[in-house]
């Protein structure tokens, strides 16, 4: 437990300074991309009892790529003067606890009787993250779903990677419902991510019988 709890903390070291080298590269602004700024506007306007509406008073037309994030930013606008920030601290959070995931997973699998807080082969995976430029542009700093789409991602991946039918069958299914919903609300395409990670499902519940 302990362990784990030191991971996160070196994982979230590693997010914080992806993002502000991003932050820093990208003229030290916090204000997000042109289609975070589209967002903002139907997100103010839901917030203000105007509906889905870029123009208020106009036709309600979903000009929007995910809904799910289009609802938690106009929660945040409703609570808040400055909802850019809960934004970022969202993305933040997000993508620290999906690559958490993916460091205890990717430790456990190739060295499962190491005493080290982190093995290389993490290291080196975080290490590509920051070297790559665009990552926590991207994922963090854009202020768009991104950081919410590819946690999602990792998370159903490592979920059919660590899934076994003998062992927590009913708890992995939830997880597993719970994130194709919410993947199927943060993007259209999920439609078809989703379909195929439950065909791999299906298919190691075939090769386990």
């Amino acid at each position: 437990m302990k362990k784990n709890l030191l991971k996160l903390l070196v994982v979230l070291f590693v997010v914080l300074l992806g993002t502000t080298i991003a932050w820093y590269c990208n003229g030290r602004s916090l204000i997000g991309t042109d289609d975070a700024n589209i967002y903002f506007v139907y997100m103010r306007n839901l917030a203000h009892g105007e509906g889905f509406v870029f123009n208020i008073g106009d036709e309600k037309v979903e000009g929007f790529t995910s809904l799910l994030w289009a609802l938690t930013g106009s929660f945040y606008f409703y609570i808040s003067s400055n909802p850019e920030i809960l934004l970022l601290i969202t993305n933040i959070v997000l993508v620290t606890y999906s690559l958490w995931k993916l460091v205890c997973y990717t430790d456990d699998f190739f060295c499962p009787d190491s005493d080290t807080i982190i093995t290389p082969y993490s290291l080196f995976l975080l290490g590509v993250l920051i070297a790559v430029p665009g990552y926590f542009d991207w994922a963090v700093l854009s202020l768009l779903e991104t950081g919410l789409w590819s946690s999602l991602l990792i998370l159903l991946s490592l979920n059919l990677l660590s899934f076994d039918p003998d062992k927590n069958r009913k708890q992995s299914d939830l997880i597993f419902s719970l994130l194709i919903v919410l993947l199927i609300l943060c993007r259209p395409e999920s439609i078809l991510w989703g379909t195929f990670f439950v065909f791999i499902r299906l298919i190691i519940l075939y090769l386990k019988n």
